[in-house]
């Protein structure tokens, strides 16, 4: 996910926001109970990455923003 973060190495705020969106729409619009249980935990697997991911981009950004003020 090195598109979240910008030339400075730090997220990018936009880009994050967007990603959070999309897996809210994944989410909410997903219906796996008709696929394998394999493959839907492989699913919810990649996208708890993601979320995780996301996390600590935002949480990252946080730092260097208080760290700026």
């Amino acid at each position: 996910m090195k598109w979240i973060y910008g030339a400075d190495g730090t997220s990018d705020a936009v880009e994050v926001a967007l990603a959070e969106k999309g897996i809210s729409v994944i989410l909410d619009n997903s219906d796996l109970s008709s696929v394998p249980s394999e493959d839907a935990e492989a699913a919810m697997c990649l996208l708890g990455r993601c979320v995780r991911e996301l996390a600590e981009a935002t949480e990252s950004r946080v730092h260097v923003e208080s760290a700026e003020q």
